[in-house]
């Protein structure tokens, strides 16, 4: 027997077995009662019938729906593990810039203290410091935003695993 024809008559039984009982209902009844009771019926078998068929076409849509959003999911996850892999170097950089930084300031300090061309040397690391302060805080930016849309990602999956949750 075919899949579908067992669905059908899974979903369908009840009103195949409603049907069944109107007539043997309808074939005890006097008269004119026999009409009113056999219209009554079929329109209640019927819109029964109508709901069962609306409602499994908008689980069937519901199902792809939630199939859809499951791609995504799978997307986003691998997104967030990139987006992950990036805040982590970018904050290994930071680091390292900041590092840099504080050599720099001891070295500036020294320079300072010895005398000499101070002027020329200082200008250059003073140059050197803006530098590595301007790509710290880009860097701070781009780790921020970083976090913000890791942040947007796991509420995305929040949302998808409760509608995963509902779906069932």
């Amino acid at each position: 027997m075919d899949i579908g024809m067992i669905e059908l008559a899974r979903d369908y039984a009840g009103i195949a077995i409603g049907v069944v009982l109107l007539f043997a209902a309808v074939s005890v009844l006097p008269g004119r009662a026999k009409w009113y009771v056999l219209t009554a019926g079929l329109a209640v078998l019927g819109y029964e019938a109508y709901l069962r068929y609306t409602n499994s076409k908008q689980l069937q849509e519901a199902d792809a729906e939630r199939e859809r959003l499951r791609g995504e999911l799978g997307k986003l996850d691998g997104r967030r593990n990139e987006m992950e892999q990036e805040v982590k170097e970018l904050k290994q950089k930071l680091v390292e810039i900041t590092a840099k930084q504080v050599e720099l300031e001891g070295r500036k300090g020294v320079l300072e203290q010895e005398g000499g061309d101070i002027a020329a040397h200082k200008q250059a690391l003073d140059r050197e410091s803006e530098q590595s302060i301007r790509e710290s805080n880009e860097l701070q930016q781009q780790v921020s935003d970083g976090e913000s849309i890791l942040s947007r990602l796991a509420r995305a999956n929040q949302a998808v695993q409760q509608v995963d949750k509902l779906a069932q």
